[in-house]
């Protein structure tokens, strides 16, 4: 369905036992989440503590580590949205009011209860995707805001590429002040942090598809050398590469259990 593959990036189910905590790295994504059974929490650094995540929410793009805990146990869908989805009137305002967003007024009240009947029954090899997008045809329609989606093509064509500012206002015919006054009002992130944490996030999705890769690889996405996708890898996870890559117990490369 076109209309889904413009916006939806992935679903993943989740059962989770036993697990504290676990940390969520930077992936150019926006995280949309329902908990069918159990409890997610997320650590609010204002609070000092961590908060009920409720029973679904959604979470902006973001180049800094989130930290979550499970008390007992969880079954979550995650729905993983393409930044484009901010183009669309209906998620006008997600930067500033992403914690207050309802997700009953997202979906509605039929869709919401179509995916807990299918999923409440968790079955690990079941093939979900195809339910999920029938459910979820329509639901992400609506105007569109042409610079945003014209900033995003732009960006995702340079991941393989040295990525520079002023290039890419030129290409989309604006001032450099126009192009980093759009990101930070729609993704709190400049530019430059924006390009880091995509090709960050395709560099070692490759790397972790393909089981002969090495770190090397990382250079078809733009990095100048070994050491700068290094230094990166340090800055968005904390950890260097080698550390990095141990720690993920799941196919996806966004999740790091304690």
């Amino acid at each position: 369905m076109p209309i889904l593959q413009r916006y939806i990036d992935r679903y993943q189910l989740y059962r989770l036992e036993e697990i504290p905590s676990f940390m969520a790295i930077p992936n150019g994504k926006i995280e949309l989440y329902l908990v069918l059974q159990g409890h997610l929490e997320r650590w609010d650094s204002q609070l000092g503590t961590y908060v009920s995540c409720g029973v679904g929410g959604i979470f902006p793009a973001t180049n800094q580590v989130s930290y979550y805990r499970i008390p007992d146990y969880l079954i979550c869908l995650n729905i993983k949205l393409n930044l484009k989805i901010v183009s669309l009137s209906s998620f006008t305002g997600l930067l500033k009011g992403w914690k207050d967003i309802s997700i009953l007024k997202l979906f509605g009240e039929q869709r919401l209860k179509s995916m807990r009947q299918l999923t409440e029954d968790f079955k690990p090899d079941r093939m979900y995707g195809d339910h999920l997008d029938d459910i979820l045809d329509g639901a992400f329609s609506g105007s569109e805001q042409k610079d945003i989606s014209s900033i995003l093509d732009q960006l995702e064509k340079d991941l393989e590429s040295i990525f520079k500012v002023k290039e890419v206002a030129k290409r989309l015919n604006m001032s450099t002040k126009t192009l980093e006054r759009i990101t930070q009002k729609y993704f709190n992130l400049s530019p430059k942090n924006l390009i880091n944490v995509l090709r960050f996030e395709s560099a070692t999705s490759h790397i972790l598809q393909n089981e002969n890769s090495y770190l090397m690889d990382a250079l078809a996405f733009g990095y100048y050398d070994q050491p700068h996708f290094i230094k990166d890898c340090r800055k968005i996870t904390g950890y260097s590469p080698k550390a990095f890559f141990s720690r993920l117990k799941l196919p996806t490369n966004d999740l790091l259990f304690e």
